[in-house]
């Protein structure tokens, strides 16, 4: 009697995973052992390559024109994927110093840019310092970060729009050594609050300030008195030096006339004199 011996194979399939984060090729081993078939050990290689699309970022130099010191102002980075693969990219944060000219920062700094499409970065930049600057930035790529977009922002601090108004104080014909007041304004069409000084320039001079120092909140004014007592009947004319923060000095004019007599007596003329 003979038997028919059949023979059976049976596969086993195993999924393998390459999930990497750097650019570069992967050589690995994936050791296999049947338990109860033998001592030997079956050595498998696994390889694999990772790669990124190449992303390209417009414009290469974003302009801010003229910025008030500490306001905020916002313009788009443009991240081109003109590749068949998806990428993602990050604006690299800022590391700021004390002496920092502009702070920069971004509302969305990362994300993905699909397969032959643009995505933006908006970055907000804050002027710290009077003068024109290019601030550097990076855009990293994620798994290529040896290799990041290198961009620049054009940027050129200005002062707030804080002025007097008017600005020449004429306060006209006025009584001699006769007390007078003039108000005038100080706006502020700036985003932020700002610090003012003022300071007749003349010394023992017939005019007075006040407040002589102070803040003007934003979008708003602040109301100035001056004072004038004059002690003769000419023309008088002085300078007031303005100092808002972080801003050149601002000289405003300030004149008047003096009118009647400097003649005066110990006892009043007035009804009548005896």
């Amino acid at each position: 009697m003979s038997f028919c011996k059949e023979e059976f194979t049976a596969l086993l399939f195993h999924q393998v995973t390459l999930c990497s984060n750097t650019v570069m090729e992967y050589y690995q081993y994936i050791l296999v052992d049947v338990e109860g078939i033998g001592e030997g050990v079956l050595a498998l290689t696994v390889m694999g390559r990772c790669i990124v699309p190449k992303l390209t970022a417009y414009p290469y130099i974003l302009c801010y024109d003229e910025c008030h010191l500490k306001e905020p102002y916002e313009r788009k980075f443009l991240v081109v994927n003109n590749s068949h693969i998806p990428g993602c990219y990050g604006l690299i944060a800022q590391k700021r110093e004390e002496d920092t000219p502009v702070f920069y920062s971004s509302s969305k700094p990362c994300g993905i840019v699909q397969p032959f499409s643009v995505a933006e970065i908006p970055v907000t930049i804050e002027a710290q310092k009077l003068g024109k600057y290019d601030t550097s930035v990076l855009i990293g790529v994620f798994g290529d970060e040896g290799n990041p977009l290198r961009q620049v922002l054009r940027s050129t601090g200005t002062r707030a729009d804080i002025y007097p108004s008017p600005r020449l104080i004429e306060v006209g014909m006025i009584t001699a050594l006769h007390r007078n007041t003039h108000t005038f304004h100080l706006v502020n069409e700036g985003l932020v609050t700002a610090d003012f000084r003022m300071k007749i320039a003349g010394k023992c001079s017939c005019w007075s300030i006040e407040p002589s120092k102070g803040v003007v909140p934003p979008n708003a004014e602040v109301s100035v008195l001056v004072t004038t007592n004059l002690n003769d009947t000419v023309q008088f004319l002085d300078k007031v030096k303005l100092s808002i923060e972080n801003s050149p000095v601002t000289i405003l004019s300030v004149r008047a006339v003096g009118i009647g007599t400097t003649i005066v007596t110990d006892k009043p003329l007035a009804p009548k004199l005896d």
